[in-house]
């Protein structure tokens, strides 16, 4: 029934006349649209065609024009014309780069997203010299593509807008009129006015409706008369049976309700007992279990909750260590519920596992504890784990403390943050000095421009340097030399934050 409401509401407003200037303006605008969507997908075929080979073009000429300045190695030269071809519209980016890797000149687009990229090996009297790598783009043509389809849509629905005034003209002057004296013959019937009759109109389809809506009009007349005699007679009894119906309906609805929210919560309570993945169980004071889902069955090792019930004669017996369960019972006594109370537990096969317990009490009016209820959750995998870590970061404490070489752990501006027994005592500080000191204030300041520049170009490009030597200086205030290696630290973002 609501469906059918629904609809009819939608439709109420309907004509004919709008049904034929919706139909047609649908068709001319679908036809206005896959011209455009076949004009964009061809335009954009042809401008990518274009693109690539503007994009092999230019990639050919610059490897040519840059062979010579890359075999002279002429460093203002190649950046001369890297920077002309920049100026190109159809160039975004370039880099260049010689045969050992460097980097001679480089502009990356800020974003790389549906460009053209093109590589290609530079090479001199059949020597390779260097490679050059070009970002491409064709904004210019797609612009000029948009423009077009800009003006295609303004042209569409310049036509839409004509075929639907001239339609609008039409319908009004052939067909609304009719229709709408029509309309309003049916509303005077409506009314109750079923004496006048509709006059004639030109149309013949129309005047054939008129013709059988004025036959319905003499015929409703007459079933009226005779409808007003029997609504006397029976408009008493009904009104009483509707006051009936109606209380009836109402007490059937209420209990009707009622019913299904029980139902309802029960199956909603049910599911959530018996898919948890939490172990739920009820017990006695004394620990007998008087209910328990699958999942606590699973967690003790028993195939179902029936076999953990009936094996649970001594609860005391799960417990590794039994005072774990007179703290229990303690504290439920004391505060009236618990959370996160963990204890080692025996499974039925013997072995051990870890849980973590919620647990409350419930009492009887006269405040006798009656049962337990609680929540029981396997936590064996996260306490190995737990072991597990201690025991590794006990290994790389060992490690990294026994260790004879020194190791430093630097912010990105050489503030010392972390290091180990052996660098405070190559250096003859503690390490409640160092934490204090800069990297700089152990190192010759003539080292310092020279290690700055090492730093800057080996880990930019590999992230860590090659092994070199260099001084430091002791507390003392004597050098001493070191051969030592530097590493890059970068965050989550990629982002330099300190060396090692």
């Amino acid at each position: 029934m609501p469906l059918t409401k629904n609809f009819f509401i939608y439709n109420k407003n309907r004509t004919t006349a709008r049904d034929l200037i919706l139909g047609l303006t649908l068709a001319v605008s679908l036809t206005v649209m896959i011209l455009i969507m076949i004009y964009y997908m061809y335009s954009s075929i042809i401008s990518k065609r274009e693109l690539n080979a503007k994009a092999k073009s230019i990639t050919g000429e610059l490897t040519q024009v840059l062979a010579i300045s890359l075999w002279n190695l002429t460093k203002k030269e190649i950046k001369q014309i890297s920077e002309s071809y920049l100026q190109s519209v159809y160039v975004e980016g370039m880099q260049v780069k010689d045969d050992h890797d460097h980097l001679m000149f480089e502009h990356k687009p800020e974003n790389n997203k549906k460009l053209i990229i093109r590589e290609k090996i530079i090479q001199w009297q059949g020597v390779n010299v260097g490679s050059v790598k070009l970002w491409f783009t064709g904004r210019d043509t797609e612009k000029t593509r948009k423009s077009m389809i800009r003006a295609m849509l303004f042209i569409g629905f310049s036509v839409i807008i004509i075929i639907i005034s001239g339609i609008h003209f039409i319908m009004r002057n052939l067909l609304n009129k009719p229709m709408n004296q029509l309309t309003k013959g049916i509303r005077t019937i409506a009314g109750g006015d079923y004496e006048s009759s509709m006059p004639n109109v030109p149309q013949a389809d129309i005047n054939a409706i008129i013709k059988e809506v004025n036959v319905m009009a003499n015929k409703i007349s007459i079933r009226n008369e005779q409808l007003q005699k029997e609504i006397i007679v029976r408009s008493n009894a009904e009104e009483e049976l509707k006051k009936v119906n109606e209380t009836l309906k109402l007490r059937i609805n209420q209990l009707i309700s009622t019913e299904k929210a029980l139902s309802e919560s029960e199956k909603k309570y049910r599911s959530i007992f018996e898919n948890a993945l939490e172990g739920i169980y009820q017990t006695t004071p004394d620990g007998k279990l008087i209910e328990a889902n699958p999942s606590m069955a699973y967690i003790f090792g028993f195939n179902s909750s029936e076999e953990l019930i009936k094996n649970n004669a001594d609860v005391e017996k799960h417990y590794v260590n039994p005072e774990q369960r007179n703290e229990y019972l303690r504290l439920l006594d004391e505060r009236g519920m618990i959370n996160n109370y963990e204890c080692e537990f025996y499974r039925k096969d013997g072995s051990k596992i870890w849980g973590v317990m919620q647990a409350r009490v419930f009492r009887d009016d006269s405040g006798k504890l009656i049962r337990l209820e609680g929540i029981l959750q396997d936590i064996t995998e996260r306490k190995k784990a737990e072991m597990e870590l201690r025991e590794s970061e006990e290994k790389y404490r060992n490690l990294y403390e026994g260790s004879r070489d020194g190791y430093v752990r630097t912010d990105i501006n050489g503030n010392i943050l972390e290091c180990n027994s052996s660098f405070c005592e190559i250096l003859g500080y503690t390490w409640e000095e160092l934490k204090k000191m800069n990297y700089r204030q152990i190192t010759p300041v003539k080292l310092h421009e020279w290690e700055r520049e090492l730093l800057k170009e080996q880990t930019v490009q590999k992230g860590y340097t090659d092994v070199y030597e260099k001084e430091y200086l002791r507390k003392n205030g004597s050098t001493f030399p070191v051969e030592m290696r530097a590493y890059v630290i970068r965050d989550k973002n990629e982002k330099r934050t300190g060396f090692w």
